[in-house]
């Protein structure tokens, strides 16, 4: 009866021991994966939270912008310094002085560099100081890739850099317009955002089409 008591209480082999470790360790790596994904899923849903609300501001100051020149131009005050009107009437000059007849490729997974220098930087890029509804074209501030989420940097009250943030403005063909396309009667403009997103070799990318209406030249 001893004998047959020591045989059944013995431990474990060392297999046995490797095997429940080894069991162990899968569990455990994939829990951490699964939570890994999830803090990223949430970190990348925040992120597109974000760069949405900076997308709806800058149609929004298309917008209003928009009104301001469309109310001003049947009493020609649409030069007026620091006017809404005088904004909208300076982006127009801006983007008829280049031929900007096509936007540049996106979404189709190329880095951020690619998106804001190597493809865009031909093409007549500007941004909006959504706070103080002002226009701002390329190179009066610095255009830069976006280190985290896409947005624009203020300091104090006045804008700083856009980061990862701009905007491309197309005139369409009216068959009543010159070849230049100077005299068409509404513009799209493509609103882009691009940034690096956690978890993702590929960068997020977000976009939308703001169609706007000028009065007929």
């Amino acid at each position: 009866m001893q004998l047959i008591s020591k045989i059944t209480s013995r431990g474990d082999t060392l297999i046995e021991v490797m095997f429940a470790m080894a069991i162990f360790s899968l569990v455990a790596v994939g829990g951490l994966s699964i939570m890994n994904q999830g803090v990223a899923t949430a970190q990348r849903a925040l992120e597109i939270t974000q760069v949405k609300e900076q997308i709806d501001a800058q149609a929004e100051t298309l917008r209003f912008l928009n009104s301001s020149y469309i109310s001003a131009f049947g009493s020609g005050t649409t030069n007026v310094l620091n006017t809404p009107a005088k904004e909208w009437s300076d982006m127009l000059t801006y983007i008829d002085s280049s031929s900007h007849l096509a936007a540049s490729s996106f979404g189709d997974g190329k880095s951020c560099q690619e998106y804001m220098v190597n493809r865009t930087s031909s093409k007549s890029m500007f941004i909006f100081d959504t706070q103080n509804a002002k226009f701002v074209r390329k190179n009066t501030i610095p255009f830069n890739l976006s280190a985290g989420v896409a947005q624009i940097k203020y300091s104090g009250v006045a804008i700083s850099s856009t980061e990862g943030l701009w905007i491309e403005a197309i005139r369409q063909k009216n068959t009543l317009a010159p070849a230049t396309q100077k005299n068409a009667d509404y513009i799209d403009f493509h609103i882009r955002a691009c940034w690096d997103a956690p978890g993702s070799a590929v960068p997020a990318t977000l976009a939308t089409v703001v169609r706007l209406y000028e009065p007929t030249k």
